[in-house]
């Protein structure tokens, strides 16, 4: 049988997942590949990983996946890593270019544009290297590391999730461990280990695996209080608040 193939993200807060997964020695039974989140939605969605830290926008009305356990990226304050740059107010935004990276920020902007910030933009889609022409009153989704390292560059940054948070009161889920297939569970019990035994050694991967400086920020602050990384009620609310929204929003 061939080994269980597994797809991460390669963010600053996937760092301890990361982490657990290699400190562990999970992967002398397993593989592991460092995907950007519309990579690991679309490896787990062909069938390429079985396995992946997936957005959480492809759980919506998709009966074909399904959540193999608690583990997740989320928010209760805000992510500080998922960034719609401007610069000028949103109310005078008239286009917006999509980051290629993700699926869950584009879905999770064009629900505040239609039901909270009540704009009409036009949608622009990109390629690597658009985060240059974010010029005039067209403004661009930016998300993870690069959102990051470009946060001052702009007079205006919306962090998404915050204002998600302000719309909805609730918290906001980026992505949750996904897979199409039915997974033996001795690989569940051990990929769960791994994962809490990095979360719960964050100083330690930073150590390993520093960051690069993206901020004033301090790494070890940003990862324990910015980033949730197991699901509750509150969270589970807030995911199932999210899909609602996705299906009654116009694309």
């Amino acid at each position: 049988m061939p080994p269980i193939k597994i797809s991460a993200i390669s963010y600053l807060n996937t760092l301890p997942f990361i982490y657990g997964i290699r400190e562990s020695g999970l992967l002398s039974d397993y593989e592991m590949t460092l995907d950007t989140p519309a990579q690991c939605a679309r490896k787990v969605l062909t069938g390429k990983s079985d396995v992946g830290l997936v957005p959480s926008v492809v759980l919506a009305g998709n009966k074909e996946c399904h959540r193999v356990n608690d583990f997740c990226i989320a928010t209760k304050t805000g992510a500080d890593s998922v960034f719609l740059f401007s610069h000028v107010p949103v109310e005078k935004i008239t286009g917006i270019l999509l980051d290629y990276q993700s699926k869950t920020s584009v879905a999770l902007t064009r629900i505040l544009v239609e039901h909270f910030w009540k704009i009409k933009p036009k949608w622009e889609k990109t390629k690597p290297g658009f985060e240059k022409t974010i010029k005039g009153n067209t403004a661009g989704v930016v998300i993870g590391d690069r959102a990051m390292r470009l946060k001052k560059q702009f007079p205006f940054s919306y962090d998404l999730s915050a204002e998600w948070i302000r719309f909805t009161k609730h918290p906001f889920v980026f992505a949750c461990w996904i897979s199409k297939r039915k997974l033996p569970e001795e690989f569940i019990s051990n990929f769960n280990n791994a994962l809490s035994f990095g979360i719960s050694h964050i100083e330690d991967a930073l150590l390993k695996y520093p960051p690069e400086k993206f901020s004033d920020k301090n790494p070890v602050t940003y990862l324990k209080q910015n980033i949730v990384y197991l699901l509750d009620k509150k969270l589970i609310k807030g995911l199932d608040l999210f899909h609602y929204f996705i299906e009654n929003t116009r694309d």
